[in-house]
């Protein structure tokens, strides 16, 4: 027959398994609830994104645009050619992203070439670090690279992808803010942008 001293000698290895129980069951529910979180703030984000899109091309088939003429520079002082969304005011020589998404509306005139070939083109002067930059057409994707620092984006774009009113969107996961007490969440300062007749 086991003594006093002995069960209370195991009372502690007993005890010591129920807070470890305790402590596993509390683990696997806070990695559960961050689950949770995660999986609700990406739909959240993809919400946002998808609301976004519809937003823009209502505003789009709604919106009285000006004419953009295939071949035409617009430059970052914004030449009143295309309306732009997403981007912040024109500063010294560029005009930086300033969401996750940047865009450019506009239309073509009357007449426009479906069959022919263009190219797309946009000088940068800056990025924030290393951005990963997706340029949609009309919710087609015409570029997918990587910028650091200044470059130049030039993708080739078929005629069928044009409509008459048109939609290019840069999409910028990476965008942030700089850290310089400049609280815009920035990616990449565009200085012109072409739309023109592939040579």
């Amino acid at each position: 027959m086991a003594s006093s001293s002995d069960i209370a000698a195991v009372r502690p290895a007993r005890n010591g398994s129920r807070m470890n129980l305790r402590s596993a069951a509390l683990f696997v529910s806070g990695a559960i609830c961050w689950g949770i979180l995660l999986v609700w703030l990406g739909w959240l984000y993809h919400s946002e994104q998808l609301y976004a899109r519809q937003y823009l091309e209502r505003m789009a088939a709604r919106a009285t645009l000006p004419v953009y003429t295939p071949g035409d520079v617009v430059t970052w002082k914004d030449d009143g050619k295309l309306l732009f969304a997403g981007w912040s005011g024109p500063e010294a020589g560029f005009r930086w992203s300033g969401a996750r998404e940047a865009v450019f509306i506009f239309r073509l005139p009357p007449g426009w070439n479906r069959e022919a070939a263009y190219r797309l083109k946009m000088h940068f002067a800056y990025s924030i670090n290393a951005q990963r930059v997706t340029i949609l057409l009309n919710k087609s994707a015409v570029a997918d690279f990587t910028l650091r620092g200044a470059g130049l984006v030039d993708a080739a774009v078929a005629g069928r992808l044009l409509h008459d009113v048109n939609v290019v969107e840069l999409l910028l996961p990476g965008a942030t803010q700089p850290g310089t007490g400049d609280f815009r969440v920035l990616a990449v300062a565009m200085v012109d942008f072409v739309l023109e007749r592939a040579a």
